[in-house]
């Protein structure tokens, strides 16, 4: 096959291969097109959610194909570069992902979530916050964090920053210092009810919009159908100071 060509397979692949499965093997999406090595050496992470509108943990098994994960991962050299640097980079990386995140996205929406889109960010955020948390020096595309498992703070937050635009959920990522520490953010603009006052709201306004925080990359000890303090999107756990807010 000609390199050409090769290319434009691999990227039809990338924008509908992605599928998901919850413990039941249940798939959702609906890719048209497949090839056998996309069926047959497929990544699967698994992450364990709590619907806390309905008491419910549940298991959801996302199944990303070799071939997609290594179209994106190839298409960015991974070069040494600041957290700043790579901040830069993250309304790309979003835009050129939603596409390839948008079933797996609405199937979470409203199967899971039930069309709710509040408990839906947060099923979000548990998940982002299920990526093993590894120092990366080096921008990622959102299915390259996904199908490794592993990610820095600013790889998490632009996964879950694409989940939710990819369902329709204006989100951005947040620059801010934590400590003597630079550190990224996940920022949404929609309106909550469900995080708890006694923890404080934690929201900013940016360029007349107002944003929930929350931070994808902190381990917050979760037992299975626990919420601990900043479990929810807009409950601050932590200090931290915002520099920026880049709006994806």
């Amino acid at each position: 096959m000609k390199p050409i060509a090769r290319l434009w397979m691999m990227a039809a692949l990338a924008a509908v291969a992605i599928v998901a499965i919850y413990s039941m093997s249940t798939l959702c999406g609906h890719p048209t097109m497949r090839s056998p090595s996309a069926e047959e050496a497929t990544i699967m992470r698994s992450f364990t959610l709590y619907d806390y509108k309905r008491n419910d943990v549940f298991r959801l098994v996302v199944k990303i194909p070799v071939e997609t994960y290594l179209y994106y991962r190839l298409r960015m050299p991974h070069e040494k570069m600041t957290l700043t640097v790579r901040f830069g980079h993250a309304k790309r990386l979003v835009r050129e992902s939603i596409g390839v995140l948008s079933p797996l996205s609405h199937y979470i929406l409203e199967e899971k979530a039930g069309g709710d889109d509040e408990l839906y960010a947060n099923l979000v955020l548990q998940m982002s916050r299920q990526i093993r948390y590894e120092k990366t020096l080096y921008s990622k595309w959102p299915v390259e964090t996904l199908a490794e498992g592993s990610g820095d703070c600013d790889n998490t937050a632009v996964l879950a920053a694409t989940l939710l635009e990819a369902a329709g959920i204006d989100s951005a990522v947040a620059l801010a210092i934590h400590g003597d520490e630079v550190h990224a953010l996940l920022a949404v603009n929609m309106t909550i009810k469900d995080a708890r006052t006694e923890y404080g709201i934690w929201r900013i306004m940016w360029n007349d919009k107002r944003y929930f925080l929350a931070d994808t990359s902190i381990d917050l000890g979760t037992k299975p159908g626990t919420m601990p303090p900043g479990f929810l999107l807009g409950e601050n756990p932590e200090d931290y100071s915002i520099l920026e807010i880049v709006d994806v």
